[in-house]
């Protein structure tokens, strides 16, 4: 049986069950409408599905993937991109046509990936950040998402580059420890984002994590990074320095925001995340 994971808030929903429900024809299927809290899965058992699909955003995917691996279950998530950002879509070539991602969730093949674990609890799959990037976040409100998009973060991005300031980072890296008065501390495990590579030899597969530590101090530090981002030049040591590890650990000299997947989350200094080998099957576009 195929579980659909349905968030009934989720961009062109009525679209997308309509074209579901045809092409489950004649295959068991179940439907489960999403909660904030995540509890439409609580009494749920995921081995009893053959595949799960979910229809929403980054959120509700990070949301089904906890569940899974909650129940130390290894049955395949495919994705039907339908929330405001849709990163990790993105990052696997998953189609955002409707007509293209039906198939495609209900007939790809699983890959295995990497999931990051903070504080041995909470998963999340694409990224994690501390700092500017969790306060753009942060100042995005979901009615906003819903309206505009991917477009409603623009404001959040704003006020998180320039209100935010910089903060005094230690962080150990797989037993190495480091120093960094930045503005952001961002953990990727996927290293594409709309289209920019944000550092080099990132893979969801290879049981690493990457560590982008940015510094800039004056707003015309901005569009140099990006700049040099477009060109994949990630060696500019003066702002931004890279770092690789299965073992992180991040604290601070005061309390700032910190967000995964797009959710902030209320954790208190320091956060340790570790990496999950190959802990997660994904169907790719």
């Amino acid at each position: 049986m195929i579980l659909i994971v349905f968030n009934p808030m989720a961009g062109a929903r009525k679209r997308i069950r309509q074209q579901l429900e045809q092409a489950l024809v004649g295959q068991p299927a179940q439907w489960c409408n999403t909660e904030p809290d995540g509890s439409h899965l609580s009494q749920l058992q995921a081995n009893d599905y053959t595949r799960v699909v979910v229809v929403g955003g980054d959120g509700t995917v990070q949301q089904t993937a906890q569940w899974l691996i909650d129940q130390q279950s290894t049955v395949p998530l495919a994705v039907i991109p339908a929330g405001s950002a849709n990163l990790l879509a993105g990052g696997f070539n998953i189609p955002r046509s409707i007509g293209l991602a039906v198939p495609a969730a209900l007939q790809g093949t699983p890959t295995l990936i990497d999931v990051g674990f903070i504080n041995q609890k909470q998963v999340f799959l694409i990224a994690a950040g501390f700092g500017c990037d969790a306060l753009a976040i942060a100042g995005t409100s979901r009615q906003w998402k819903r309206l505009f998009g991917f477009w409603a973060y623009v404001g959040g991005v704003w006020r998180g580059i320039f209100h935010f300031r910089e903060r005094n980072f230690r962080l150990s890296i797989d037993g190495q420890h480091v120093q960094h008065h930045a503005k952001t501390v961002f953990i990727m495990n996927f290293g594409k984002f709309f289209n920019i590579q944000f550092g080099p030899d990132i893979s969801p597969d290879d049981g690493r994590f990457s560590v982008a530590v940015v510094r800039p101090v004056t707003w015309t530090d901005y569009p140099v990074i990006l700049a040099r981002l477009l060109g994949r030049q990630f060696d500019w040591q003066k702002r931004l320095t890279y770092y690789s590890g299965q073992r992180i650990e991040v604290s601070c000299d005061r309390r700032i925001p910190f967000q995964a997947d797009g959710e902030t989350l209320a954790i208190t200094s320091p956060v340790s995340i570790i990496v999950l080998p190959k802990r997660l099957a994904i169907i790719r576009g």
